[in-house]
């Protein structure tokens, strides 16, 4: 994963940034 490539998400945004990369992976479930 190159989630350690860009910097971090603000505290707010982190939370939805989560949330986005979940629903990603049970779109590909």
């Amino acid at each position: 994963m190159s989630v350690l490539m860009f910097p971090p998400p603000p505290m707010r945004e982190n939370q939805r940034f989560t949330e986005m990369m979940t629903r990603r992976s049970v779109d590909r479930g």
